[in-house]
């Protein structure tokens, strides 16, 4: 049992690691509008 409760840091800190890496997939996303031309006259 107190194996278990030593190992319960490490968990955590995988699974926070997981979680974060996850989110910062989203935001490392290109913009949607990359690679489109610009045209001034069309606003």
């Amino acid at each position: 049992m107190t194996d278990l409760i030593r190992m319960v840091p490490y968990v955590v800190t995988i699974v926070v690691l997981i979680v974060v890496s996850q989110r910062r997939k989203k935001e490392n996303q290109p913009p949607a509008s990359l690679g489109l031309a610009y045209f001034r006259e069309e606003r």
